[in-house]
C-alpha cells in the first residue's frame, strides 16, 4: 500500500511539473547603467539603486501575467545561471524594479531597482553589511543578473531575462564612499 501511494504521488508530481504553460513573452536584453547608494536613514544597512535598460518593456509583460518580477544578481559567478541555481544561490543581491522612462517605441526603456545584498541560512536570509559585501566580490569581476518572475501557482514557466553584467569595481567604487 506504501508503494503504492509513493508510485501515486511520484505521477502526480512529474505530471504537474510537466504542466507548466509558456509564458510566450520574449527573452529581455538588458543593458546596465549605473549603480548608486540609496539615501536611506530607516535603515543601517545600506539600500543600493541599479539603474538598467531593456530592449522590450518587461515590466508590463510579466505584470500582466505574474506579480512582480524582480533583478536578480548571482554572486557565484555564473553568467548563465538558471532557476535551481537561484534556489541554491547561497550569496546574492535582488529587488523590484520600476520603469523611469522610455521616451519613444525604438529607444530602450530605463529601470530604477532599489537592491539589496543577502545570504541565506538555515532558517531565512539576512542582509549583508558593507564588509561583507566586499569580502564576497573579492574574486569577481562582474556580477551577471536577470530578471526573474515565478508566476502565481506556478501556471507558467518561470522566466528569466538574458544576463547583464554589473562590474565589481562600479560596486567597489560606491562602497568606498
Amino acid at each position: 500500500m506504501k508503494k503504492l501511494f509513493t508510485c501515486i504521488l511520484t505521477c502526480l508530481s512529474i505530471l504537474v511539473t510537466g504542466c507548466y504553460k509558456d509564458h510566450e513573452i520574449p527573452i529581455a536584453n538588458l543593458k546596465y547603467i549605473k549603480f548608486k547608494t540609496k539615501q536611506n536613514k530607516l535603515s543601517s544597512l545600506p539600500i543600493y539603486e541599479v539603474y538598467f535598460s531593456s530592449d522590450i518593456h518587461i515590466d508590463s509583460l510579466l505584470t500582466e501575467k505574474g506579480d512582480l518580477p524582480r533583478l536578480y544578481c548571482s554572486i557565484n559567478g555564473e553568467e548563465n545561471f538558471n532557476i535551481e541555481n537561484i534556489d541554491n544561490d547561497q550569496v546574492y543581491f535582488s529587488g523590484f524594479f520600476d520603469k523611469k522612462s522610455s521616451r519613444k517605441k525604438k529607444e530602450k526603456i530605463l529601470y530604477k531597482t532599489e537592491m539589496t545584498f543577502y545570504k541565506k541560512n538555515s532558517t531565512n536570509k539576512v542582509r549583508l553589511t558593507q564588509e561583507e559585501i566586499k569580502k564576497n566580490l573579492l574574486e569577481i569581476e562582474c556580477i551577471p543578473c536577470k530578471i526573474e518572475e515565478r508566476f502565481y501557482l506556478n501556471v507558467y514557466k518561470p522566466y528569466l531575462s538574458n544576463p547583464m553584467c554589473i562590474p565589481v569595481k562600479d560596486i567597489l567604487e560606491v562602497l568606498e564612499e
